[in-house]
Parts: structure tokens; sequence; C-alpha cells
């Protein structure tokens, strides 16, 4: 156990006085940073768009007193909150 414990401190002690000066990170890996964190704003605008359009389709589905009744459904959602109070 105890050699367990020097062995992980002997090879800690070994990364701290390591030299990482002469790496050098790829310039493609700042750019899918940069890609990442500053996404293009109609891309962001056309997900949004996509959420939008999908939510409404859902929540007019389920109401169906602007006259979209895709499910063919006899009562909404608002009747059935009529009926409970």
């Amino acid at each position: 156990m105890v050699s367990d414990k020097n062995s992980w401190i002997n090879d800690y002690n070994e990364f701290l006085e390591g030299d990482a000066s002469h790496l050098q990170a790829p310039s493609s890996l700042y750019e899918k940073i940069r890609a990442r964190i500053f996404p293009n704003p109609w891309f962001v605008f056309s997900k949004v768009l996509g959420i939008h359009v999908v939510v409404g389709f859902l929540s007019l589905a389920i109401c169906n007193q602007f006259g979209l009744n895709p499910f063919n459904t006899e009562q909404s959602l608002t009747d059935w909150f009529m009926k409970i109070g």
C-alpha cells in the first residue's frame, strides 16, 4: 500500500515538473472551438425556427379552436378543461 502511494506521488511530481512549452496545438483545434462558441447566427435562427414550427403545430393540434384539427378529434383540450372546471 505504501509503495503504491509513493509511486503515485512520484508520478504526480514528474507530471508537475514536466515541460509542455514545446507542444503546439493545431490551428484546426482553435477553429473547431471557435465555431462551437460562436455559431453562425443563421444556423441558430433556423434551429429555433424549426423547433418553434414543430411545437406550434403540436399546440394547435391539441387546441383546435383555430380550425386546425389534424387528428380529427371531436373535442379539444379546451373542452376537457371546461368539463373539469
